[in-house]
């Protein structure tokens, strides 16, 4: 009667979030070894953009602000923050136009006594390193207030 005779052994080895693992099996005058690495748990990177208020009134030759924060998951990375879509005698500003360290920008809105009155879309696009996303916001820009008369 022949003897059989196999060896099977598994190292697994982590270190953080990375893992590998190495199998050596041998048996019957073959030996095989495979290594397997990975990834524990969520890595890939995403992120929102929080517009607070998200109607955001001005009027006309005034300014107005907003805090934008931009809720990371993930490894994080630097996500840069551009406004369009504006109306003209309208600029948009932010007080980080790019965030990583400081998640959280003050929007800057200056309207000029050329915008006209309404609602417009605003179109913010984020960009970072593996993402592009686009999010909006409402501006609401009402008639100016007559400023008073210097004497």
């Amino acid at each position: 009667m022949e003897s059989i005779s196999s060896i099977l052994v598994i190292y697994v080895i982590s270190v953080a979030l990375i893992f590998s693992v190495l199998i050596f099996a041998s048996g019957e005058g073959q030996s095989v070894v495979t290594v397997v690495a990975g990834i524990f748990g969520r890595t890939s990177f995403d992120f929102d953009v929080v517009f607070s208020p998200s109607l955001v009134d001005v009027h006309q030759g005034n300014h107005s602000f907003s805090v934008v924060t931009v809720r990371e998951r993930g490894k994080p990375e630097n996500v840069s923050l551009a406004a369009s879509g504006m109306p003209k005698g309208v600029d948009i500003s932010f007080s980080f136009p790019s965030t990583g360290v400081k998640p959280v920008s003050i929007m800057v809105v200056n309207s000029s006594s050329e915008t006209l009155p309404g609602d417009y879309q605003i179109i913010v696009t984020s960009v970072s390193k593996s993402l592009t996303k686009s999010s909006n916001f409402t501006l609401h820009v009402t008639l100016g207030n007559p400023q008073p008369q210097s004497s």
